[in-house]
């Protein structure tokens, strides 16, 4: 089978019944015909379908292993500020680390979006956190701050297969629901954020009694343990597609990436991450600013480090839930609020930095807890703009290659931020805090920017392949009326109450689960079949309603559709749709009634001609 999936019984019993009729007939030297139904009925048969408690516990388990993954690489960042100070180097160099860092994590992002399509998201994980333990290990052992520097950026190499993995196996978990889409992205955020407080909190307590290179040793046991125990754990269940084979060609790789770039969509949701990691990249210097711009303590910096990611969470918490629950101009409006705090928490910053260092402990303190305030205002805006905007994108709208369009999307947004960290490095070698925050008070004015014109354009597209998807579907019943007349005109027993459509894996990536009845480059086909209730292959019954205006722009709407089919692959949904096993199951039984029928009647020729065309109902992530 091509995939290793835990089917319910009603599939094993189809899968069984397919697997059966395939052997006889290869015995009696079946028809092409009889093959192709076999193929379908046994794609139908393993589409997986798990209830709601299994549904969350995969989700608990896989988001389990993200935890200690995360915890693992979030233990250097209260470790930074006393490794500067034992070391003796200046808060610019940490700007170059974060810098070389971003470098490490746009070539891991790279590697790991050409891997993740053939390896499957769960043996990526491990192999790439087996290597974060060993690092760490390795990290807690070095004495030269270029050495430091260089296993930090192998440490963000092998960690960068993180976010692509999880919003792969979100979009797996959750094609042709929305809401479930963005609530996985949501409590993917909550995951990562949640484990990073608890992993910053624990790790700054425990400068306070042991050195950092204890803490790193600790830091390496999260992702080794929790990587083995997960990776075994969840093995031959449906967390994940297993993928077996090669990775893509690089022409086929070359070829998923160009259609990507193709994509206007595309490069505005890169741009808004772009803007976002920017800003979130600024914990690792969080410590280094509280220690130089107040005279705090290098063990307190590390512990007022806490603040940013306790703003995320909250951030996550409440503006996430709004994100989710909201649309439209209302949602373009709360991503400004979002990015607004943030701009408020740079210019507060840099207040901060501007004035006369404290002389007293108690004036430190106080500066330090004034720091710490604006730093959580910049995590409680930085946090829906980061982990919802573009990654909702990528596992909505990244076809049969999610995890090389979550790569593609973080690539790009570290390139610029790695440029920006370079820019930072230069500024605070000569001319402070001060212009650093300005600076990222305009990085932030220009993703409130970006954000509002890539929410509006991708409201535009919803609405628009939500017209043509409606459009399509009423030109193709309409086909299907006429065609059932002529049939009743020539038999007296009624037509068959089905509607045909084939289970089709994309041309382009074969490994994708989108069911459509032809690619963008088949105009008619060889479907059959009735038609059922109108309302149950229909986003919403608004669009019937409009069905008799519709008819009347047959040709010029199936163009569109074609076109639409040839320029971006698929067409999203802008609605939830039903789900999709349900209506896997329902697809695969039609077809093969539908054949047996056709093969039971006498003039197959005569049946052929007054059948319908094949209809298009195009599914997306």
């Amino acid at each position: 089978p091509p995939m290793s999936l835990a089917l319910s019984p009603e599939h094993k019993r189809a899968a069984a019944e397919a697997a059966a009729a395939k052997d006889t007939r290869e015995a009696k030297g079946g028809d092409a015909e009889e093959d192709e139904e076999a193929r379908v009925a046994q794609e139908g048969a393993h589409i997986y379908d798990v209830s709601d408690r299994e549904f969350m516990f995969f989700h608990m388990l896989i988001f389990g292993v993200y935890a200690t993954n995360v915890m693992g690489q979030d233990s250097i960042i209260p470790c930074m500020p006393v490794i500067q100070s034992e070391l003796g180097f200046s808060s610019s160099t940490v700007a170059l680390i974060a810098s070389l860092q971003d470098i490490g994590m746009v070539v891991g992002k790279l590697v790991h979006g050409w891997l993740i399509d053939s390896l499957g998201p769960r043996q990526l994980m491990f192999y790439t956190f087996t290597a974060l333990a060993i690092f760490l290990l390795v990290l807690s052992m070095l004495s030269t701050i270029g050495a430091i520097a260089l296993f930090l950026a192998l440490i963000s190499f092998v960690g960068s297969a993180t976010d692509p993995a999880e919003v792969c196996i979100i979009g797996n978990w959750c094609i042709g629901r929305a809401k479930e889409l963005a609530k996985g992205i949501w409590v993917l955020g909550l995951s990562s954020r949640s484990s990073g407080l608890v992993a910053i909190a624990t790790f700054a307590g425990l400068l306070h009694v042991i050195s950092w290179r204890w803490a790193l040793r600790i830091a390496a046991l999260f992702p080794f343990c929790g990587t083995l125990l997960t990776h075994y754990l969840i093995q031959d269940t449906p967390i994940e597609k297993t993928r077996p084979g090669r990775p893509l060609s690089f022409r086929a790789l070359k070829d998923a990436a160009l259609q990507l770039f193709s994509q206007k969509l595309f490069w505005m949701a890169a741009s808004v991450h772009a803007s976002a990691a920017s800003i979130r990249r600024m914990d690792i210097m969080f410590g280094s600013f509280y220690h130089d711009a107040t005279g705090v303590a290098a063990e307190d910096a590390a512990t007022l480090v806490i603040a940013f990611p306790l703003g995320v969470i909250l951030g996550l918490l409440v503006g996430g839930t709004l994100f989710r629950l909201s649309s439209g101009l209302r949602r373009r409006i709360y991503m400004t609020v979002m990015w607004s705090m943030v701009i408020i928490g740079c210019l507060g910053l840099m207040s901060v930095s501007a004035a006369p260092k404290p002389s007293t402990a108690q004036g430190k303190t106080h500066a330090a807890g004034v720091a710490a305030v604006f730093v959580f205002l910049i995590g409680l805006g930085v946090s829906v703009p980061y982990y919802m905007a573009a990654y909702t994108y990528a596992a909505g709208h990244g076809g049969g290659s999610i995890g090389l369009t979550a790569a593609l999307i973080e690539a790009i947004a570290f390139s610029s931020a790695a440029l920006l960290y370079l820019v930072l490095f230069a500024i605070i070698e000569t001319s402070g805090w001060e212009l650093t925050f300005i600076v990222l008070a305009g990085v932030g004015v220009g993703g409130a920017i970006l954000t509002w014109i890539f929410l509006r354009e991708l409201d535009f597209k919803h609405q628009t392949d939500a017209r043509v998807l409606g459009e399509a579907n009423s030109v193709a019943m309409g086909e299907m009326d006429v065609a059932d007349t002529s049939t009743a005109k020539r038999s007296s027993s009624p037509p068959p109450q089905t509607l045909n459509q084939v289970p089709h894996q994309h041309q382009h990536h074969p490994d994708a689960k989108n069911l459509s009845a032809g690619d963008g480059d088949d105009g008619g086909g060889d479907g059959d079949g009735g038609h059922e209730d109108d309302n149950k292959h229909t986003p919403t019954t608004s669009l019937w309603n409009s069905g008799a205006e519709i008819m009347s722009m047959v040709g010029q709407l199936l163009s569109k559709a074609l076109k639409l089919i040839d320029q971006y692959g698929d067409i999203a949904w802008s609605e939830e749709p039903k789900e999709i096993s349900t209506l896997a199951r329902a697809l695969a039984a039609d077809d093969r009634r539908g054949k047996l029928e056709r093969r039971a009647e006498n003039d197959t020729s005569e049946a052929s001609a007054t059948a319908p065309s094949r209809v298009l109902v195009l599914y997306n992530y």
